[in-house]
């Protein structure tokens, strides 16, 4: 199973797992991905077994798979968190801006996490926040949708 090609390269998937083909059918990526994303500003976003890193376009890690959620490399950053810890990463994995927030039980410091966060995406001008679908992944997205878009 082939989708359609985008920048000469097409996502496949043989025995549930996916990778990427270019125009002649060669295997760019290997099919041993859960996931792969699309390309955004040089990155491709691939899951390997839960663990999510980048690759650039020569086909070799930029990140490697090592986060449980991150966004896309937009701005020069990506958005990254595992467990209590979130923040920010370059293109090369570098952690550029970090906290750990805990709003939820048994901490509950549910306030001191809003601030936080909000004061992190303003210094590193984000726009857009990706939530996994793990544990307490709900109760994060309400912290979330109480972010205001003028505190981000």
């Amino acid at each position: 199973e082939a989708n359609s090609f985008s920048n000469g390269n097409a996502v496949v998937k043989l025995n549930g797992k996916y990778g990427l083909i270019d125009s002649r059918c060669n295997f760019l990526l290997q099919p041993i991905y859960s996931k792969i994303g699309e390309w955004h500003n040089g990155l491709l976003k691939v899951d390997l077994d839960g663990s999510i890193g980048y690759i650039q376009e020569s086909g070799l890690y930029s990140i490697t798979p090592r986060f449980s959620t991150a966004g896309n490399y937009e701005n020069g950053l990506i958005c990254f968190s595992d467990e209590s810890q979130f923040g920010f990463i370059d293109k090369t994995g570098k952690i550029v801006a970090t906290t750990a927030i805990y709003p939820h039980e048994p901490q509950r410091r549910w306030d001191e996490a809003l601030t936080t966060l909000s004061k992190l995406a303003r210094e590193n001008n984000v726009e857009l926040l990706a939530i996994g679908n793990g544990t307490a992944s709900r109760e994060t997205d309400k912290l979330a949708q109480q972010l205001r878009p003028h505190e981000m």
